[in-house]
């Protein structure tokens, strides 16, 4: 799904006078595919990593407004 957002984006492009994308897994600059993976699995063990140390976390979560949270602590 990242790469094809990235594709997305940098088709449309053009049509705007300044395009600013912020991609912490630096896709959007290298389009590369192997540091993607590894900053996605960075996340995905991070996450793992916070919810070993803080049992009462637990995520992802999706909202009924469609809205992402990674990470919730139960109350």
């Amino acid at each position: 799904m990242h790469v094809q957002i990235i594709s997305l984006l940098k088709e449309i492009q053009p049509h705007f006078t300044e395009l600013q994308v912020t991609d912490e897994s630096e896709y959007w600059e290298t389009e590369n595919k192997s540091l993607l993976q590894e900053s996605l699995d960075n996340y995905f063990d991070a996450e793992e990593k916070a919810k070993t140390e803080n049992p009462k976390l637990s995520g992802p979560f999706r909202l009924k407004n469609g809205r992402i949270i990674d990470l919730m602590e139960d109350g």
